[in-house]
């Protein structure tokens, strides 16, 4: 029976698999630092700012409108690694 997964594609999930909690911390970190800069692009008024984007101060609080919703194994990969996508619902 032949597959379409290649060796990048295992390690990929692999790496994924050993690596999830730093990752998640990562990413967590990066929409964090994000935050602040779309909240304000979005250029809503005080009031609705304060429902759909409410201020945070940590990732936790990020953590409550955010939800992870794919993981995707992609066809590009760098030292026989699968680079790694990942789709998030916002709240």
């Amino acid at each position: 029976m032949a597959t379409w997964f290649t060796l990048e594609h295992v390690n990929g999930y692999n790496f994924t698999i050993e690596k999830q909690e730093r990752i998640k911390e990562i990413i967590l970190e990066a929409i964090f630092k994000e935050y602040p800069i779309l909240r304000e692009s979005y250029g809503f008024d005080v009031e609705e700012a304060n429902e759909i984007m409410p201020e945070i101060n940590t990732t936790y609080d990020l953590e409550k409108f955010i939800e992870l919703t794919g993981v995707h194994i992609l066809n590009v990969n760098y030292d026989e690694i699968a680079y790694i996508g990942y789709e998030f619902r916002c709240s």
